[in-house]
Formats: C-alpha cells, sequence, structure tokens
C-alpha cells in the first residue's frame, strides 16, 4: 500500500523481507532487526504533561519549538527533544530530519 501526498513524498508499506532484500541491494545500513537499531530517544524524566481542559476530550499535545540557528530548530514535545534542520539548498546545514521528513515518518506510523 502506498500513500501518495504530493509527488515527492509517499510511505511505503512492504513485507519485511521484501524491505530487507531489496535493501540488501541498494547497500544500506537500514535494519529491522530490534537488536541491531539505534538506542531510543531519551524522555526527560521531568517531564510532566500540560493539565488538560476537561470540557475538551481528545488529545491534547503541546509542543515548544525554539530556532537555533539558520534552518536547525529543536523541539519539546511529550517529554521527547527532536531537531529539525533543512538542506543545504535552502539554509540549513543537513543536520538533522526537515519538517517534511518528520510529518512523512508520521504518516507511516
Amino acid at each position: 500500500m502506498v500513500f501518495c501526498l504530493v509527488p515527492h513524498l509517499s510511505v511505503n508499506y512492504r513485507s519485511s523481507e521484501h524491505v530487507l532484500s531489496r535493501r540488501r541491494q541498494e547497500d544500506t545500513s537500514m535494519t529491522q532487526n530490534a537488536a541491531e537499531l539505534p538506542p531510543p530517544m531519551p524522555k526527560d524524566p521531568q517531564y510532566v504533561p500540560p493539565p488538560r481542559d476537561p470540557e475538551r476530550p481528545g488529545p491534547h499535545i503541546v509542543a515548544e519549538v525554539i530556532p537555533i540557528e539558520d534552518q536547525l530548530k529543536v523541539g519539546h514535545v511529550q517529554g521527547f527533544t527532536v531537531r529539525c534542520d533543512e538542506s543545504g539548498r535552502i539554509g540549513g546545514t543537513d543536520s538533522a530530519p526537515s519538517p517534511l521528513g518528520y510529518f512523512t515518518v508520521a504518516m507511516g506510523f
């Protein structure tokens, strides 16, 4: 199944064996073996979720985004800290995924 939002933004779902055999052919370092994945992102042990308004049901997610320099930004959400950057062609340093990269992954989750 493929979800396509714009011509260059798609999320592909395929069987694990198909993905692994294709990645072996492409000679990339991606893995689906849980023991070989990088460690999970640490969560701030002091994180306390913001208070909820009992009159407003549904998800309640608060995020803070701090510009660092050029296109590099740091975001804090649900006790986690993430970095976001852009490629050099639009003023970034390509040191972290772009906002569109995060959005594309979120569609797959």
